[in-house]
This record gives structure tokens, C-alpha cells and sequence, in this order.
């Protein structure tokens, strides 16, 4: 079911996997292979749970990457709050028949294992590679060239699927309020998939609202160095790749203070975050108006603390426990 959450965090966490393990020296294959050691899962799409029933009949190792929990699910999709109940039941359900769970941050380990997963939870960032998300003023130059802003707009971007939980419909009231910047949204998703609540709050959005859709890598690290603010307003994350990606270049963020992010308040950062929509308006204005040079270099520090490289060796260590028990338990 990759091809369902290509466009979504989910699908970017899967190619961080990819290059992370890559660079951990562990061979991975894309496809279904019956001589592979650990299937690694990363959605709950049915054929996913097949193929964790599958594996456990044929004694294959399987971890489990838990990137959504029942907090995030709700306010996602239409009537996915009447069934976020069902689906904390159905995550945990699959959960317990991996061998290992991973999940993003302590925050999510903590509902993971609330819930009632017995396997063994490991808290994990997604990571970021630091070496591609770099603030490079080329690409910031193109960014406000190629969407036409001058050399000294401001501007405030996003990037999350356009939906409830994400914060849109307050995105485009903050856009309301301060009518002299622009604010760029990046993501898109199917329309069916957007309640008409969301499609009348966009077709009714200011002049000073941009949405453009879903963009490449390269782009979104473009914007992040060609914008003034990265502004994040989503109401629950497990983590949030987009963030990281952000604070690797360097742009100054505004995040809202929810319990993914209560380890950035240690970290110093708890000038970024806001909890009402005043308080948003208060931090944007101010990153917008002063200099944030020492912000910045904060934040790229905490992004080199989950670059690809260090979570990839995290991520063979994962491995290796579950092959260390395998042979134990194998053991007279």
C-alpha cells in the first residue's frame, strides 16, 4: 500500500529508511523477497496485515514502524474521528505480532505501549538528511522567483497534506490577519479525501494564501531557504518530517505546543511555540522582524542529531536485538 502514502510523511519516512539503512551498510530490497531476514512495515493497509500474518506462519522477523497513532488519526479524513476507536485496536492488533515496534518520538512510545502493545517499543526519529536539506541561498533565490515574490516579501510556508489536524483552516485565518505576507502551503490529497468543510475554507482563502500542491524534495528545500518562517500548526503529530527538514535548513519555525514537540522546549526552543492562534500571530510577527541568526543555528544542531547516518545505525541495532533473541531463544 506504499503507493496510497507516497505524497504523506508515512511515504517520506520510507525513503528515510531506505537511505538510512543504506548507509549503515544493510542491503535492502523493495520488493517481496522469502530469503530477506526482516520484513520491515511501515503502513496498516490490509495487504500489510497479510503480510505480518504471513510471516509469522513462515517464522520471518517482521518490525513494525508505528507512524500513526488513534490522537493523529482523528480530524485526518471524513469519519475518521468515528473510527479512530477502531483503528487504535487494529494498530495494536498489528503491533502485536511483530517482533519490534518503532515509533518516532517518546511521546508516541508512550500511547504505543498505553494501548497495549507487548512487543518491545523503540523510540525513533524519522530522521533527516542533513546534507540535502541545507540552506542554499540558490534555491531560495528560485523559490520567490519561479512563484513570483519580490526580493523582500515575506513569507510563510508550510508543508503537510491540507487537512483538519494539520491546521489549515487556522493557516488561512492567520493569512487573514497579517494580509501583508504571503503564506505558502505545500501538499495536496486526493479530493475525495478532503472534507467540504476544508475545500469551502480554501476556495475561500485570501488573496495572500498560496497553495502549491505537492513538490519535490528539492523544491520543499528551496522554499526553506528562500522563505522568512517555517510555520507548522498541525494539532497532533507522532513527530513530523517536515519540521526536521526545516530546522536542517536553518529557516526560523513556529510550531504549536503539543507533546511531539515537548522535547524542543528543552532544547531551547520554546520561543517557537505557541498555543492559541494570538500566540501564533505574536511568534510569526517576531521571527518575521528580527534577526534569528542564533535560532537558526540551534535548530540546524538538533536536526544533525537525527541525521540518516545515526538513525540508520539505530535502526541495524534494532535488528540485530531481534536476531540476538531469535538465536537465543534457540538455544537448549
Amino acid at each position: 500500500g506504499l503507493r496510497y502514502v507516497r505524497k504523506s510523511g508515512v511515504g517520506q519516512a520510507v525513503s528515510h529508511q531506505f537511505s538510512a539503512l543504506e548507509k549503515a551498510g544493510i542491503s535492502v530490497v523493495r520488493r517481496f523477497d522469502p530469503h530477506a531476514d526482516i520484513i520491515h512495515i511501515n503502513t496498516v493497509f490490509p495487504d500489510s496485515l497479510f503480510m505480518i500474518l504471513l510471516a509469522r506462519i513462515m517464522r520471518w522477523k517482521v518490525v513494525m514502524w508505528a507512524h500513526s497513532t488513534m490522537e493523529d488519526f482523528r480530524g485526518s479524513f471524513p469519519f475518521s474521528d468515528r473510527l479512530a476507536p477502531l483503528f487504535k485496536h487494529y494498530i495494536t492488533f498489528c503491533c502485536n505480532r511483530a517482533d519490534a515496534v518503532i515509533t518516532p518520538t517518546v511521546y508516541s512510545c508512550r500511547l504505543i505501549t498505553e494501548y497495549g502493545v507487548r512487543r518491545p517499543v523503540t523510540a525513533l526519529s524519522n530522521g533527516v538528511d542533513t546534507g540535502f536539506f541545507i540552506r542554499n541561498r540558490n534555491r531560495g533565490v528560485y523559490f520567490r522567483k519561479k512563484y513570483g515574490f519580490c526580493a523582500d516579501d515575506k513569507i510563510v510556508v508550510t508543508a503537510a497534506l491540507p487537512i483538519e489536524r494539520k491546521g489549515i483552516t487556522e493557516f488561512i485565518e492567520l493569512a487573514r490577519r497579517m494580509n501583508d505576507v504571503h503564506f505558502v502551503w505545500f501538499g495536496s490529497l486526493e479530493a475525495i479525501l478532503i472534507p467540504r468543510k476544508i475545500k469551502a475554507a480554501i476556495a475561500a482563502a485570501p488573496s495572500n494564501v498560496h497553495f502549491a500542491g505537492f513538490v519535490t524534495q528539492a523544491e520543499l528545500a528551496g522554499a526553506y531557504s528562500g522563505a522568512d518562517c517555517f510555520l507548522f500548526m498541525s494539532r497532533e503529530e507522532t513527530e513530523g518530517i517536515a519540521d526536521l527538514e526545516a530546522l536542517s535548513c536553518s529557516i526560523p519555525v513556529v510550531l504549536r505546543d503539543i507533546p511531539a514537540y515537548s522535547g524542543l522546549a528543552e532544547e531551547g526552543l520554546d520561543v517557537c511555540l505557541f498555543h492559541t492562534l494570538d500566540e501564533c500571530e505574536e511568534r510569526v510577527r517576531h521571527v518575521l522582524s528580527h534577526d534569528m541568526s542564533a535560532l537558526s543555528e540551534k535548530e540546524r544542531s538538533l536536526a544533525k542529531e537525527r541525521d540518516l547516518s545515526l538513525i540508520g545505525q539505530r535502526l541495524s541495532e534494532v535488528y540485530r536485538q531481534i536476531v540476538k533473541r531469535e538465536k537465543h531463544d534457540r538455544l537448549p
